[in-house]
């Protein structure tokens, strides 16, 4: 028998592994030594190579998955799907290591031999060039990137049929990466279209259309589309209450997404109604000391003051305030906001005694966060200028 293919009994077995002895899968070559039937020792390697990157064994890792290639190769022969595997495995590992250009050449060794192996439509050779276009997306390589997911989305459109599942998240991914680079305008055919076929499949009362109308109402809001931006956000909240009840907290990201549209067309009364009822489900679902919690109180002050409620705002800017105090350093810049925030309303109501302290706390949290340099820095040192100045003390 030919053992140059064999390892040490302990390199091949895992931590906790058990050797059991079945016949034909485990071959005894001489003392200590075990050879794996053929493809054993090829899935056994790919097993040691992801336990050693989940351990942080980053170069053993790669090592033991460019072993596995080799053996892949020897076992399957080179334009096998195993070997495709191979590749996309230290494909992988290279990536999440940092090296994109390795794992981007061996990606595209992946997808050559699995297009040659399986036909160029076939759907595993989409779910490989998906994480092509994610590597050229991290790599900043948006030409390719959007021909890779165009290229994607007619296979499988061929191959799977328009009305497949599958159709409609290479649709999605694509649109996801017009919004990533701000090209809207592309953005939402793409969704508009994926809005509709989700709806088919799955209902148009389906909790999932939810978030697709809400995604999609964001991208109308960029294109400055409001008014079809307030009918998606609308829909999507009615699907909420509608499947899981007016208390879902998932109801909290829709309802401060519309919201922050009232604000923008000069409706602050809706506004406040809306991020009170978002502070009520939260509160509901976190309690009452959660920095989240704080962050939903400032946008409820915030909206307030456009309605002249200043006691109201002041109210929740305090409350928010004190639960980030307690939250041992979480939110702190967002403190430092809220602290300027409420600053500032104590100077328009003339209470420039209490506003001072305000200020010289936000300027130090962000001194010592941000460092000197930072805008917000400058920021809080032209309040604390004009303050002085309000009080007559021009020499500060």
């Amino acid at each position: 028998m030919d053992t140059s293919r064999c390892l040490p009994l302990k390199k091949l077995l895992l931590p906790g592994m058990v050797v059991l002895a079945l016949a034909g899968v485990l071959v005894f070559s001489g003392p200590g030594r075990v050879c794996a039937a053929p493809g054993d020792l090829w899935e056994t390697l790919n097993t040691k190579a992801f336990s050693y990157f989940q351990k942080g064994l980053y170069d053993d890792a790669i090592r033991t998955a460019e072993e596995a290639v080799k053996v892949a190769v020897e076992t399957f022969g080179p334009d096998t799907d195993k070997v495709a595997l191979s590749f996309s495995n230290l494909s992988l590992f290279h990536r999440l290591r940092g090296d994109l250009s390795k794992a981007e050449y061996h990606l595209k060794m992946a997808i050559r031999i699995r297009k040659n192996a399986l036909g160029p439509d076939h759907p595993s050779v989409s779910d490989f060039m998906m994480s092509l276009a994610d590597l050229y997306l991290l790599e900043k390589k948006n030409t390719q990137a959007e021909k890779t997911l165009l290229e994607v989305l007619a296979s499988r459109e061929r191959s799977l049929g328009k009305a497949h599942p599958d159709v409609a998240r290479s649709r999605d991914r694509l649109a996801a990466m017009y919004e990533a680079l701000g090209r809207f305008e592309e953005a939402v055919p793409l969704r508009e279209t994926s809005l509709k076929h989700w709806g088919e499949l799955k209902g148009a009362e389906h909790p999932d259309m939810a978030e697709h109308l809400a995604q999609l109402a964001r991208d109308y809001e960029k294109l400055g589309r409001t008014d079809d931006a307030r009918e998606a956000y609308e829909k999507s909240i009615a699907i909420w209450e509608s499947s899981a009840g007016f208390d879902n907290p998932d109801l909290v990201k829709p309802l401060n997404s519309l919201a922050g549209l009232a604000r923008s067309q000069k409706k602050a009364e809706e506004a406040v109604q809306l991020y009170r009822k978002a502070l009520l489900l939260q509160e509901k679902a976190l309690g009452p000391d959660h920095p989240d919690l704080a962050a939903q109180m400032t946008k409820l002050s915030d909206a307030c003051i456009e309605t002249f409620n200043y006691a109201e705002a002041e109210r929740y800017y305090q409350r928010a305030i004190e639960i980030w105090r307690k939250s041992k350093g979480k939110g702190q810049t967002q403190m430092a906001e809220a602290m300027t925030n409420l600053a500032e309303l104590y100077v328009l109501l003339q209470r420039h005694s209490e506003a001072m302290p305000l200020h010289e706390e936000a300027l130090a949290i962000r001194e010592r966060l941000l460092g000197e340099r930072d805008t917000s820095v400058a920021d809080s040192l032209n309040n604390l200028a004009r303050l002085y100045q309000y009080q007559g003390n021009n020499a500060k």
